[in-house]
């Protein structure tokens, strides 16, 4: 993750730890909710694994790993994705690992093992509405009574998810995107967990930082291209009542986040 030239001298003050920075700006919001004993029943013996979906730099299931290790045996982190590149730079770590490069459907539908703890960090909105569905059924079939699945995303409700809806639309030089999935508010996404098994949910909220100059490079956009969106932007963003800040010609804002955490029944 791009270390903001807005945030650098808290991410230093913190002693330049990595997790600091993100428990800093909220990548993961509040994870003092997520607590050994709120994760997972007291009398759990037995070597834990966990599964990390979608993992990208791996940085979720390696943080959850240490944060259980002081309190349960852990047996291995699993980290899947897609994307062979991410998975090189998973952390290195005194705890077993495994690296899978595969689909995340097909991973569940093969894997025999059970897992005590899922986590899906910024992942589930990349599918459409029915897919998700389907891998959180899915994602269920893989784990055992009690065990704990922990779901994060952007937005908390349809203002703020369209927001970031648009935000992209209009990054890319379109008038709307229409997607079956995107971001989903976490009452949303609570209802499907609910019907695919999941019970005892605990909402976790904090935000985390965006900028435009990350938007402009990534869909290339030229210099009044970047200009138009970011005076779009702080508009938006005023509108929202979002907290924003412009610095060294960028615009810094924030975005609600979220992360949700069911009990398999």
């Amino acid at each position: 993750m791009k270390i903001f030239a807005l945030l650098r001298d808290q991410f230093q003050k913190d002693g330049g730890s990595y997790l600091a920075y993100l428990n800093r700006i909220g990548d993961f919001p509040n994870f003092e909710l997520l607590t050994p004993e709120c994760l997972l029943s007291k009398k759990k013996k037995a070597p834990l694994k966990i599964l990390d979906l979608a993992c990208g730099p791996g940085n979720a299931g390696d943080y959850l790993a240490r944060k259980l290790s002081g309190r349960f045996s852990i047996e291995k982190v699993i980290y899947v994705d897609i994307n062979a590149d991410r998975l090189k730079t998973i952390p290195n770590s005194l705890i077993p690992r495994e690296i899978v490069k595969s689909d995340l459907f097909d991973f569940l539908d093969k894997t025999g093992e059970r897992y005590e703890v899922v986590v899906l960090r910024y992942a589930i909105y990349y599918f459409p509405l029915a897919e998700q569905s389907r891998l959180l059924e899915a994602v269920a079939s893989a784990m055992p009574k009690g065990g704990c699945c922990v779901v994060s995303s952007f937005g908390l409700n349809d203002g703020e998810t369209g927001f970031l809806t648009e935000l992209s639309a209009k990054a890319m030089g379109l008038k709307s995107i229409h997607y079956d999935g995107c971001y989903v508010p976490p009452k949303d996404l609570k209802g499907r967990m609910k019907a695919r098994g999941f019970l005892k949910f605990e909402l976790s909220k904090g935000v985390t930082v965006w900028d435009i100059e990350s938007f402009s490079k990534k869909f290339d956009l030229n210099k009044n291209q970047y200009g138009e969106l970011k005076s779009w932007a702080a508009s938006r963003c005023e509108e929202m009542g979002f907290s924003f800040k412009e610095e060294n010609n960028n615009l810094y804002f924030e975005v609600p986040v979220y992360v949700l955490k069911g009990i398999k029944a």
